[in-house]
């Protein structure tokens, strides 16, 4: 806590403590407003597929971390379902490159067809068995947005590490999940992805994320815990 942020969280982040962010909360509401609509570049999805992805700035907010993201950068998105995080930064202009991983072959089918939607953004998409099927190119930006929960508990370490071996000396590692607290949201989280994805989370506890981090050697840049609707989030940002 800094001496004039009454956040009560130490250290205090300064301009992007999370209270700071909450009172400019109206410049985020318009940011989120002006995401694009890149609906039309999956005309075979699914309904509940075209409703997730149209509504799902409105539980995850995604300038939390695309802010993170430099003008230009490659990007690499593990565990990219669908691409709709790389399809919504080519459609911003944002990236000069996207490669998108996913062990479903079904989404990513849908990630290749709507990156022919924005063919300048050089964007490309393939399953993965495991982390250890993804190239081992160098990346300015790593995502890894809402998916450790999916992992399997013994692949979780090595995923995480494979994440940071794919980063630019220099570049951004970020790191977002659902939050095991407050049990109100844990509950909301897990009804969720029942629903959705027919899968029980299984948290892996932020504190952990943060140790395997220190481990690689990598600066915590920002640590956010923050609320949407019934949904809590977890978002730690790393670089090299």
């Amino acid at each position: 806590m800094s001496a004039d942020c009454p956040c009560e969280i130490s250290p205090c982040q300064g301009p992007l403590c999370d209270w700071r962010l909450w009172e400019r909360g109206v410049a985020f509401r318009l940011m989120d407003r002006a995401l694009p609509d890149i609906l039309s570049a999956y005309p075979t999805a699914g309904l509940l597929q075209r409703i997730m992805i149209r509504h799902r700035p409105d539980i995850c907010p995604p300038w939390r971390f695309y802010e993170h993201i430099p003008q230009g950068a490659s990007v690499l998105d593990v565990g990219c379902g669908m691409g709709s995080h790389l399809i919504t930064l080519a459609a911003l202009d944002r990236i000069s490159s996207g490669h998108g991983v996913d062990v479903s072959s079904r989404a990513i089918d849908q990630a290749a067809l709507a990156a022919k939607s924005y063919p300048r953004s050089n964007l490309t998409f393939e399953v993965m068995r495991s982390i250890d099927s993804v190239p081992k190119n160098k990346f300015d930006v790593v995502i890894m947005i809402d998916v450790m929960h999916h992992v399997p508990k013994d692949r979780r370490e090595s995923t995480f590490f494979g994440c940071v071996e794919r980063v630019k000396s220099g570049g951004i590692f970020i790191y977002k999940d659902m939050a095991d607290r407050p049990s109100f949201n844990a509950f909301a989280n897990r009804m969720h992805d029942l629903v959705i994805a027919g899968e029980w989370v299984r948290y892996l506890p932020l504190e952990t994320a943060l140790e395997w981090g220190s481990a690689a050697g990598l600066q915590l840049v920002r640590r956010a815990e923050y609320k949407k609707l019934f949904y809590a989030h977890e978002l730690l940002v790393f670089r090299s």
